[in-house]
């Protein structure tokens, strides 16, 4: 017999197995399953405490499977420490301008010396890619303002040659 957060999750499952892309409530699972809303609300959270689903901020709150997308970016993004702590926010940031819709946004990365800013962008492109965004022989170019501090000319020209 299965467990009530089992029947869940294999309702959104099924649920998001057909072309369904937006979520499922709260109340829409509870009255499915002839749940308690309470009860499937509580499963609800723990499912995204164990991150099997997702919710949006909305309301009302609706709950969805990770997309591929979501899955590419806990691969990309994980080796990168911190990822879920204190760098969440910039992570949020990075795959919001590689997903932008229609074209992604570009992105300029701030730090001081030594910090890891390469290696966000190198993470950036490898999300890009696993999402499909870019093909996977997409060119990857690092741009660095410090080597044209002297020449800024040289700086402005280099910036629109590679159409960034």
């Amino acid at each position: 017999m299965q467990t009530n957060k089992q029947r869940v999750y294999d309702f959104i499952k099924l649920y998001f197995s057909g072309d369904s892309s937006s979520g499922v409530s709260t109340k829409y699972i509870a009255e499915a399953l002839n749940m308690q809303r309470t009860n499937v609300s509580s499963i609800l959270g723990t499912l995204v405490e164990e991150g099997q689903i997702q919710k949006t901020n909305s309301r009302p709150v609706l709950y969805y499977i990770k997309g591929d997308a979501d899955l590419a970016a806990d691969t990309c993004f994980s080796s990168l420490i911190g990822y879920n702590g204190s760098l969440k926010r910039a992570v949020q940031l990075a795959k919001a301008a590689v997903l932008y819709p229609q074209k992604s946004l570009s992105s300029v990365i701030i730090g001081a010396r030594g910090t890891g800013k390469k290696f966000f962008a190198m993470l950036m492109h490898k999300f890009a890619v696993e999402s499909k965004v870019l093909l996977p022989d997409a060119m990857y170019v690092v741009f660095d303002c410090r080597n044209y501090t002297e020449n800024e000319q040289l700086a402005i020209v280099r910036i629109t040659a590679f159409d960034l």
